[in-house]
């Protein structure tokens, strides 16, 4: 999969947790696209569509 390659490109790049959050998200919503529509993909745009805030302080209260 091309995504641990684009992670570990911008890691030693020196991109910001943010800006690799977004970049995760728009491969996420990529893969939603694919997806036929249904809850799962309704689910899968919810998950691709949450801000880095948001994602932050889910985060902190798992």
């Amino acid at each position: 999969m091309r995504l641990p390659l684009i992670v570990f490109v911008f890691f030693i790049s020196g991109c910001s947790s943010e800006q690799l959050y977004a970049i995760v998200q728009e491969s996420q919503r990529n893969q939603c696209l694919k997806m036929p529509e249904s809850y799962e993909s309704k689910e899968c745009f919810k998950n691709a569509n949450m801000s880095y805030e948001e994602y932050k302080n889910l985060k902190l209260k798992n």
